[in-house]
């Protein structure tokens, strides 16, 4: 039986890009319209995204780094403006 502690880093990557990120790209037409309250609550979900899939604590700093860096994400109204224009 898996259990969490078990269960491979590149797994965790793959299911949170094929649920949240794959979301946030499929909106992006009605999203370059969004308020900034749903932005920020969408940025939240990728935050809670990028915690789960690094390992790293709610209030640890340099998650913005983390997203950047290591998982090659932008910020979610950078991600719909990029994406949008392609």
């Amino acid at each position: 039986m898996l259990s969490a502690t078990n269960i491979p880093t590149t797994y965790f990557h793959e299911q949170v890009h094929a649920f949240v990120t794959s979301r946030v790209d499929y909106c992006n037409s009605v999203l370059s319209s969004a308020s900034k309250k749903v932005m920020d609550k969408l940025q939240h979900v990728q935050n809670a995204a990028a915690r789960l899939v690094t390992g790293t604590r709610k209030y640890e700093r340099g998650l913005s780094t983390l997203m950047h860096d290591d998982l090659h994400w932008l910020v979610v109204p950078q991600r719909v403006q990029y994406t949008s224009s392609l």
